[in-house]
């Protein structure tokens, strides 16, 4: 059985990344592993849960203890595909790609155009997530002619919340933009509007992987709310991995860089999403 490993991976050092693992079953999919920080991640398979009223520390990406943690929340089962937030490529990043024109061009009039990559930003931190992976075994796929698995997806979740939800605009869904949202709401009243979008997104993706444990984040005082919103940012990506591993996404660019995008908007047929 398949089972994806999707990060929300920082662009600097000092923000913590979102993870997420999923794996496959005789009963279907579900939510083996969820943390705020890679740190997070690591002590929950030490059997250490997610505090998610703790702040979380940035670190460098660490992929053979990720797997290695990974491996652990699985019972010695293997990760398929790792699916990452973070632009990645076979040769240096200098700027935009083909990759980001491509996405931006098809998703652009729904808002949902790329970031510009640098030289410096992600920099080393996006060798480290190319390389490190490469070394656990994931080559960077960037083409359907590629071995399926092991494999390491770039992927983006503006376009792939656009599939889940079935919306022809870009969410609302972070937290740092909830004033340009609503400019004219007060602060607790955006704050609920966003949650309500996590719930939404969170409802869709329950009809794939089941229940979420340990997510709530209507109970979350309001300075710990981003990591709520990276932990629901590395789901999306594992729900785009577990889109490749069932050959329905599709990828953006060239053989050097590619975005992958799943290409229905169905979650699962015929399933009822789970309360969260």
């Amino acid at each position: 059985m398949p089972a994806v490993l999707g990060i929300d991976a920082a662009w600097t050092e000092t923000a913590p990344s979102g993870v997420a693992l999923v794996d496959e079953t005789p009963d279907g999919w579900h939510c083996a592993g969820l943390a705020p920080s890679y740190e997070a991640f690591i002590r929950l398979a030490d059997g250490i849960p997610v505090c998610w009223d703790a702040p979380q520390r940035g670190s460098s990406p660490n992929p053979a203890a990720l797997m290695c943690a990974a491996r652990l929340l699985l019972h010695g089962a293997n990760v398929a595909v790792v699916a990452v937030d973070m632009p990645l490529a076979t040769l240096p990043i200098e700027g935009r790609r083909k990759a980001d024109n491509e996405v931006s061009r098809a998703f652009g009039k729904s808002f949902c155009g790329t970031h510009s990559p640098t030289r410096d930003r992600p920099g080393e931190i996006s060798l480290k997530l190319r390389d490190g992976f490469a070394q656990e075994g994931y080559p960077l796929v960037t083409s359907r002619c590629q071995s399926a698995a092991p494999a390491l997806l770039e992927v983006y979740p503006h376009p792939a919340l656009l599939r889940l939800l079935g919306d022809d605009q870009r969410v609302g869904y972070k937290i740092g933009k909830a004033r340009k949202y609503w400019p004219d709401c007060p602060s607790a009243d955006r704050r609920a509007k966003i949650v309500a979008e996590w719930k939404r997104i969170l409802n869709a993706l329950s009809r794939c992987i089941g229940r979420i444990p340990g997510l709530r984040p209507e109970t979350a005082r309001p300075c710990r709310l981003k990591q709520y919103e990276d932990a629901i940012d590395a789901l999306i990506c594992a729900w785009v991995g577990m889109k490749y591993a069932g050959e329905e996404a599709e990828p953006y660019g060239d053989e050097t860089a590619a975005i992958w995008v799943p290409t229905s908007r169905r979650c699962s047929s015929g399933e009822s999403p789970v309360a969260v």
